[in-house]
């Protein structure tokens, strides 16, 4: 759903609809949005939590180089 986007418009993204979210009362927003906006905050969080966690495991195709002997 979010490949196409870098993380930083992610980011920006996920600030935006936090923010829509928190003000959704003061902008006179159904309810019904706050939860839509709601659930694609968690949707964000949880790809820029995947991508996070992609980034920093090792690459599973590459085998580990053999350990020397002594």
């Amino acid at each position: 759903m979010f490949d196409h986007l870098t993380d930083t418009t992610l980011r920006a993204a996920h600030d935006a609809a936090r923010l829509l979210h928190d003000n959704h009362h003061e902008l006179r927003l159904d309810p019904l949005a706050a939860i839509k906006l709601d659930t694609l905050t968690a949707d964000i969080t949880a790809e820029l939590e995947n991508r996070a966690s992609r980034a920093t495991q090792p690459e599973q195709s590459k085998p580990a180089p053999p350990r020397p002997t002594a």
